[in-house]
C-alpha cells in the first residue's frame, strides 16, 4: 500500500501532537503514524553502576538498586497519557546556547495550557512537606501542570485516566489536528526513513496488513528517544543514539503516626540544586504494603548522557560517580525534609523509581541542527531526543514549545 501527504509524522506523543496540530491549522496535508492503538507501557531494565561504586558513595550495599526500569509508553497521546501533568520549564539556558530561542512559545503554551497547582488542593503531606522544607531555608514551589484545575476534584489520579477530564494530554492536540483535516493512522510501525539523493521522501513501515510505504514532502519523527534513535540508525545515520540520559528517579519516604496521605503527588517542586548539585525535589505519595500512603520526596537526577541506544533498540547505560554523587546529596536533603515534615526518621527508605524521561539520542548541534534537521534533508526531528542534555526536571513543556517553534519554519516549506 502506497499513501502520499505532504507532511508524515511519525509519533502521536508531545512532540508529534503539537506539529500535527499546528501544521494542520494551517490547512496542511498531514498524516500521523502511531505504533500502538492501544496503550502499551515498555520497561526496560538496565544496570545503573556496579556495587563497589555505590559503597563508595553509600557506605553500604543495598541503598539504592542497581537496575533501573526505564519507562516509555507506546500508544496514541505518547507518554503524557501517564504522567503527572507536570509543565515546568526546562533547559531553556542551553538551548539558547545553541542558538534555539523558544521564549514566545513557551508563552503561548502558558497563556494556553499551564496552570500553577491551588494551595486549597493540596494534601496535608505535600503541605507539611512544604512546612518543613521552608523550616530549613529550601524553597518549594507550587508544580505548574497541564491542569485545568476548574474541572480537578484532586483525586491524585494524574498518572492514571483523568476522571473529570482536568489533564491536558497530547490526545487534545491529536483531536485538533484531525478536526482539521489530519489523519491518523494506527498499529504502524515505521522501519526506516525513504531517501532520495540525500532528501527525505517518505518513510517505509509495517501494518497489520502487511508493508507501507508513505510519501511524502517532509518526515517529522517525534517517536520518543528510543524509537526516534532506531529509525534514524537504519536510515544510515550513525551518529543517533548516543548521549543518551533519563533523569533516574527516587522516592524517599516514611511513616507518619497522623494517618494514610493520598492527594500529595506532584504539587510542590524544588529546583534550587538543579545547576549547582544536579538534581530536583518534588513531593509524592508511596504506598506501602498496607496500602497506606506515605509521604515522600522524590527525586530527580540531571544524569550524564553517557548512554547508548542500538539500532535494535537495546540500551546501554551506566550511571557515573558524578551521578551517584548527586544522589548521594540528594537523599541526604529529602531525608532532613523528612524529618522536619513528622516522619520517623528511624524508618526512612529510599526506593528506585525508574528513568521516567529519555532523551539526548538526536540532540540538538550533535544529530539535528537549530532548526531540528538532520543531515538529510526534510527529515526533522521533534521529541526529547533533540534535547542536548538532562533536565533533571519534566521536559514535556520544552519539548512541545520546540514542536511550535519548528513546525512555524515547516509551514512555510510545502
Amino acid at each position: 500500500m502506497e499513501i502520499k501527504a505532504d507532511f508524515v509524522i511519525v509519533g502521536s506523543g508531545a512532540g508529534g501532537a503539537t506539529v500535527a496540530k499546528e501544521l494542520s491549522e494551517q490547512g496542511k496535508n498531514v498524516l500521523i503514524l502511531e505504533k500502538s492503538e492501544e496503550p502499551t507501557l515498555t520497561k526496560r531494565i538496565y544496570r545503573i553502576c556496579d556495587a563497589n561504586i555505590i559503597y563508595k558513595i553509600f557506605g553500604k550495599l543495598g541503598v539504592i538498586d542497581r537496575n533501573l526500569l526505564i519507562w516509555n509508553r507506546i500508544g496514541i497521546g505518547g507518554t503524557t497519557t501517564i504522567t503527572s501533568g507536570n509543565a515546568v520549564r526546562s533547559l531553556e539556558k542551553e538551548l539558547y546556547s545553541l542558538g534555539v530561542n523558544i521564549e514566545d512559545e513557551l508563552q503561548e503554551l502558558d497563556q494556553m495550557l499551564v496552570r500553577l497547582f491551588p494551595q486549597n488542593l493540596m494534601g496535608k503531606g505535600a503541605k507539611e512537606i512544604w512546612d518543613g522544607a521552608n523550616s530549613l531555608g529550601f524553597k518549594f514551589e507550587p508544580m505548574p501542570k497541564f491542569v485545568d484545575f476548574k474541572k480537578c476534584i484532586g483525586c491524585n489520579k494524574c498518572n492514571d485516566r483523568c476522571p473529570t477530564d482536568a489533564k491536558w494530554t497530547a490526545l487534545n492536540f491529536i483531536e485538533r489536528a484531525k478536526a482539521s483535516g489530519a489523519s491518523l493512522l494506527k498499529n504502524v510501525q515505521v522501519t526506516e526513513v525513504i531517501t532520495s539523493q540525500g532528501n527525505a521522501v517518505g518513510v517505509k513501515a509495517l501494518g497489520s496488513s502487511g508493508a507501507i510505504s508513505v510519501r511524502a514532502n517532509v518526515v517529522v519523527l517525534a517517536a520518543g528517544a528510543i524509537e526516534t534513535a532506531v529509525i534514524l540508525q537504519r536510515t544510515g545515520i550513525v551518529s543517533a543514539g548516543r548521549k543518551f540520559f533519563c533523569d533516574p528517579c527516587y522516592y524517599v519516604y516514611g511513616p507518619k503516626e497522623d494517618g494514610s496521605f493520598d492527594k500529595e503527588s506532584c504539587a510542590i517542586i524544588n529546583s534550587e540544586f538543579l545547576y549547582k548539585d544536579g538534581f530536583t525535589l518534588i513531593n509524592w505519595i508511596v504506598q506501602s504494603e498496607a496500602g497506606k500512603g506515605l509521604p515522600a520526596v522524590m527525586i530527580k537526577i540531571k544524569d550524564d548522557p553517557n548512554g547508548i541506544v542500538h539500532s535494535d533498540g537495546s540500551i546501554r547505560k551506566m550511571l557515573t560517580y558524578n551521578d551517584l554523587r548527586k544522589l548521594h546529596k540528594a537523599v541526604f536533603m529529602a531525608k532532613r525534609i523528612l524529618k522536619k515534615a513528622g516522619v520517623d526518621h528511624r524508618y526512612i527508605k529510599t526506593m528506585t523509581a525508574g528513568g521516567f524521561h529519555p532523551g539526548g539520542t538526536a540532540g540538538i548541534g550533535d544529530v539535528v541542527d537549530q532548526n531540528q534537521e538532520t543531515e538529510v534533508k526534510n527529515l526533522f526531528v521533534s521529541d526529547a531526543s533533540v534535547l542536548p542534555n538532562s533536565p533533571g526536571l519534566p521536559p514535556m513543556l520544552t519539548i512541545m514549545a520546540l514542536s511550535k517553534r519548528i513546525a512555524k519554519r515547516l509551514v512555510t516549506m510545502v
